[in-house]
Formats: C-alpha cells, sequence, structure tokens
C-alpha cells in the first residue's frame, strides 16, 4: 500500500521522520497528501530550505509529532 493512501493519519509520522533524516523523498508525499506546498521557487534543490519550509507549516497546522 502507497503511504499516500493512508492520508491524513501519517502525516505525523512523515513529519517525524522529515525532521530526523535528510530524506527529501517525503516532500512529494506531502504534497499529494495535505494539497499544500510551503517550498517556494527559491528553496527548490535547497534540502535543508525545503525540510524547514515543511516543518514550519506542520507546525503552524497543528501538526504534532
Amino acid at each position: 500500500m502507497k503511504i499516500v493512501n493512508l492520508g491524513n493519519p501519517v502525516l505525523p509520522l512523515i513529519f517525524r521522520e522529515l525532521e530526523t533524516s535528510d530524506n527529501t523523498d517525503w516532500h512529494h508525499a506531502l504534497e499529494i497528501i495535505t494539497g499544500a506546498n510551503p517550498v517556494t521557487e527559491d528553496m527548490r534543490g535547497k534540502r535543508g530550505a525545503a525540510k524547514k519550509a515543511w516543518l514550519a507549516w506542520a507546525r503552524e497546522q497543528g501538526y504534532r509529532w
């Protein structure tokens, strides 16, 4: 089963993994599940900036992990 099929309940797990690793493979899944994309054009290709953008977005939305 694809992780994106699990939907919103899996988001805290993805955010925890994103916070603790340098795996950027989560960005596309996050975009599909949430319908959001906090990564601006100038952040594309910059792992650290994209990671920070997603984690900041998640906190602003009230996610806890």
